[in-house]
């Protein structure tokens, strides 16, 4: 039974799950009720020792603004159900709410248990309005809000249903935000992501009839295009319906099978039998000279590898330095192979590992860097520039030239490495053909021109 009494304007209080966000434009009714007060009653529930408005927010907010102390209530007797369908009935036929609000207005009735044919009979709004507001009411809130707040055109209802043809949630909300700049970009990821969805679809369909034939994904490298592999059948993931059985035709029955996707086909596969290499004498001459030049790379980056480690031999003490009373000759030396080798001058060398056990300097935290900076303060002027002057040299010019000839220059930029720390720290190449090598020597070394 209903209850009419005047309750003070502070014991009232806003209903929390109130549909009606937004109070629009209060200042008409304000100077209406400040003129002829609350014509009409507003109707609350007993919270406490307050009220919960269910019909009036808009007088209860426009009362205050006009300074009134109390207000008409009839205070009503309903559960929490019956106060939410009450405030969306109200705001339905006035059409106060948004559709946002609609939605979750709807989706809040949904949750206390009515049904979409129920909140349709209670709102007067048919069961597929209501239908398609509760798919808004899926998305985030704050994607809505986003959705209506900014952007350069104005999403409409027609818009939201059109992301009904998308399954995944998140795709939708992701189509949101990515395309409030463009309703035509809008539309076409709709198409887009509808068309992915079908695949993956079919994809799913087809994978067990995949597996049931033995037919396992490729591995990591596998394509159709490098020529490893043979197409036996491409299945159009956009194409007709999924087959009860699948039939393959034309392949080697005792080699295996797999499978790969590519942009919206999956293709199986089978690995191409190799064929036995045949080339000419003038091929079979080529890859035997880019065979020896490889083979003379790799033997050159073992050399200064190791002239590199002996530098972090020097600088860790295990070398011993030249007596103190050369170091004015030590260092001419080293600054006429680091003027002619062009290196740089500093400890944050690329190949830190020469005087630490990381790889790189950055690697070194803020203390070992500090560390490393006290240690190489310490060491003669000479060994400091040695060190830096060390970390690039693998990383300089090659003497191996493009065609596997020997590039002079550059093996006399080496050769005064060497030499320098034969010299002054009495470094030995570890195997003598090194130094044939730097001297160009080495029977690998192509003789023949630059062809």
């Amino acid at each position: 039974m209903s209850e009419f009494i005047q309750i003070d304007i502070n014991d009232l209080i806003p209903h929390p799950d109130n549909p009606r966000k937004d109070l629009g434009d209060l200042a008409e009714l304000t100077e209406s009720i400040r003129t002829n007060g609350i014509l009409q009653n507003l109707t609350v529930v007993k919270d406490g020792d307050k009220y919960k408005v269910i019909i009036g927010h808009r007088r209860l907010a426009a009362a205050k603004a006009a300074g009134l102390t109390e207000l008409p209530c009839t205070v009503a007797d309903m559960d929490e159900r019956q106060q939410l369908c009450t405030m969306m009935e109200e705001n339905m036929q006035r059409q106060d709410l948004t559709i946002p609000e609609q939605a979750y207005g709807f989706q809040y009735m949904l949750d206390l248990g009515e049904t979409v044919s129920s909140i349709a009979k209670k709102t007067g709004f048919s069961e597929q309005t209501v239908k398609h507001r509760l798919e808004i009411a899926k998305l985030s809130k704050k994607v809505v809000k986003y959705a209506d707040k900014y952007g350069d055109w104005q999403m409409s209802i027609k818009d939201y249903i059109e992301l009904e043809k998308i399954k995944d949630i998140k795709t939708r909300e992701k189509i949101i935000k990515e395309n409030r700049d463009s309703q035509w970009r809008f539309r076409n990821s709709i198409w887009n992501a509808v068309d992915e969805e079908k695949r993956k679809a079919t994809k799913a369909k087809w994978l067990p009839l995949l597996d049931a034939a033995g037919i396992k994904e490729a591995e990591t490298g596998v394509d159709i295009y490098n020529g490893t592999h043979t197409i036996i059948k491409e299945i159009d993931l956009d194409g007709p319906k999924v087959p009860k059985k699948l039939i393959l035709r034309s392949y080697d029955k005792n080699e295996p099978l797999v499978w790969k996707e590519r942009f919206r086909s999956i293709y199986i596969l089978q690995k191409r039998k190799k064929e036995p290499e045949k080339l000419t004498p003038a091929e079979i001459k080529r890859k035997e000279a880019k065979n020896k030049q490889k083979k003379l790379r790799k033997i050159e980056l073992n050399l200064l590898g190791e002239m590199q480690r002996y530098v972090g031999d020097i600088f860790s003490g295990t070398v011993d330095e030249p007596p103190a009373s050369a170091e004015m000759d030590v260092l001419r030396d080293i600054w006429n192979a680091f003027f002619d080798f062009g290196e740089w001058l500093t400890l944050d060398t690329r190949k830190s590992k020469i005087v630490t056990d990381k790889e790189y300097f950055w690697e070194l935290s803020k203390k070992e860097k500090e560390e490393l900076r006290k240690k190489m303060a310490a060491k003669r002027t000479s060994t400091q520039f040695l060190t830096a002057m060390a970390g690039e040299w693998k990383d300089k010019r090659s003497v191996i030239e493009w065609n596997g000839s020997y590039h002079e220059e550059n093996g006399k930029k080496e050769i005064q490495i060497y030499e320098l720390l034969h010299k002054w720290y009495g470094f030995e190449f570890s195997r003598p053909e090194y130094l044939r090598i730097l001297d160009g020597t080495n029977e690998d070394y192509r003789r023949d021109g630059n062809e």
